[in-house]
């Protein structure tokens, strides 16, 4: 299983459990969603893409890795069926392996938010008064400041790292 699956599944959970940014901003109309549908930016010969996994929340971290490697598979064969390019509420874009440590992402409208995921670092961490290696990993989300703001953000990021953190969370 990849970090990417598993980082799936984490954005999945938290924005069950925070969905306000579970929207697209159609027109003028915000339409929020129960379901999850997470797209995963894929660099693909002809350009990056975003193919769509439907209701995430309902697959177990193997069956994400399953829709991973179809994804995958589907994109870089050009074998992608259109309907999987559509109707995202949020993307996630993992430039991690690659080495990237940060980096901005753009919103796909109408979606209105982007994660973007660095790699994972060991550095020096403050832990209760002490100097501990830890692993780190750099997220930065993009917010459509007409559907959200910092305000909104904050407890979905501190919902993904504390899923990420206590994985058995996700249980």
């Amino acid at each position: 299983v990849s970090y990417t699956a598993l980082l799936v599944q984490t954005v999945a959970a938290a924005l069950i459990r925070q969905p306000r940014l579970n929207a697209r901003l159609e027109g003028d109309t915000l339409r929020s969603y129960e379901q999850v549908n997470l797209a995963v930016a894929v660099a693909t010969p002809q350009g990056l893409i975003a193919p769509v996994i439907r209701a995430v929340e309902g697959l177990s971290l193997a069956e994400i890795q399953e829709e991973l490697n179809l994804l995958q598979e589907q994109s870089q064969t050009g074998r992608l069926p259109a309907g999987r390019l559509s109707g995202a509420t949020m993307t996630i874009s993992n430039l991690g392996m690659f080495g990237i440590d940060r980096f901005q992402a753009l919103i796909n409208p109408p979606e209105t938010s982007i994660l973007a995921i660095g790699r994972i670092r060991e550095i020096p961490w403050v832990v209760d008064g002490e100097i501990q290696i830890r692993p780190i990993m750099t997220m930065r989300l993009t917010i459509d400041h007409r559907v959200a703001d910092g305000a909104t953000a904050a407890p979905f990021l501190v919902e993904v790292s504390r899923l990420l953190t206590v994985p058995y969370l996700l249980l």
